[in-house]
């Protein structure tokens, strides 16, 4: 009965890994917009007007292949990736944008989401302590010191590093 279950738990892990791996897939060429005023819940309404919004402030020409309004305020768009990486390259221009606070990010897993607070966390426990930090790639570094995100744990681990 216990190599039964050691075994199923085996698969479960391997199933887990695989559908983790299938999510991000899926939402490779997505990224979110947040902090446009969406007034319609009709998606090609919405995918025009992200398109328009995106041209105005950006100044790239993409069209959208979906759009789904997730808050007042927040979008979902559907991307090629070519499309996405030049959205990627020109969101800082959203910073000049007069009386508008508009973001866009990319669409992470749960576990994506999960492992970036961590080490936010992290972060600012160190920022606390009036320590410099940098945030990298799923890691930290503060101080010759680093922490990377262990997948299997979910956890931040410190490593040592060399001179």
């Amino acid at each position: 009965m216990k190599r039964e279950n050691e075994g199923i738990r085996k698969e479960m892990k391997q199933v887990s890994k695989h559908m983790e791996i299938m999510e991000k897939t899926v939402k490779e060429n997505n990224v979110v917009v947040s902090g446009f005023k969406i007034v319609t819940d009709d998606g090609n309404k919405l995918r025009e007007g992200m398109s328009n919004m995106l041209k105005e402030h950006l100044n790239v020409d993409v069209k959208p292949k979906q759009a789904r309004k997730l808050g007042e305020k927040t979008c979902l768009l559907e991307l090629s990736s070519e499309d996405k990486e030049l959205i990627m390259q020109n969101k800082s221009k959203l910073r000049r944008v007069q009386n508008e606070r508009i973001f866009i990010n990319e669409d992470l897993t749960n576990a994506e989401l999960k492992m970036r607070k961590v080490i936010r966390a992290k972060a600012q426990e160190e920022r606390a302590k009036g320590r410099e930090f940098k945030i990298g790639f799923r890691k930290l570094i503060v101080d010759k010191r680093e922490w990377r995100w262990d997948r299997n744990k979910r956890t931040l681990e410190e490593v040592v590093l060399k001179n």
